[in-house]
């Protein structure tokens, strides 16, 4: 991802997320976004231990560029987890709604988007059966959600 050029791409850096990252990134360059670059790093760390956690693929796999990937990685020992969500290029949905695997039916559950930091409730019953919608206005984006029960469950 890192080499020779570092395009400041959601996208293409969090397709590459797991429990561990490796950047190449060139650090004497004058010429690359480190804002953008440190709260990239800032928001995989937020979420690097959730990729401890069991793992749910949302949506089926399809690797054509007109589909949606979606996938959870659940922490049921810190009742928190995390939902990466991507709209390939070509895909003409401009939202998908996510059921939620293996989280407490009777909890609330607190989900914040990564990049806007807004936070919205859903029981947990809601987010099992009726889903979350997550929108992408923009083909070739990404959402991170995560959530966490809350704390007066």
């Amino acid at each position: 991802y890192g080499a020779p050029n570092v395009p400041r791409d959601s996208y293409v850096f969090r397709s590459s997320w797991s429990p561990q990252i490796n950047v190449a990134w060139d650090v004497r360059r004058t010429d690359l976004d480190y804002s953008w670059m440190h709260r990239s790093i800032q928001q995989w760390r937020s979420i690097a231990p959730d990729y401890l956690g069991d793992y749910y693929p949302l949506i089926p796999y399809d690797p054509t560029d007109y589909a949606w990937s979606a996938w959870q990685f659940n922490r049921p020992d810190l009742h928190q987890g995390m939902v990466q969500v991507f709209r390939r290029a070509r895909s003409e949905m401009t939202s998908a709604r996510l059921k939620l695997r293996d989280i407490d039916p009777d909890a609330h559950y607190a989900l914040t988007d990564l990049d806007t930091g807004a936070t919205e409730q859903h029981s947990g019953m809601e987010l099992q059966t009726r889903g979350v919608d997550i929108p992408m206005a923009q083909p070739d984006s990404s959402k991170i959600i995560v959530y966490k029960r809350a704390i007066n469950q």
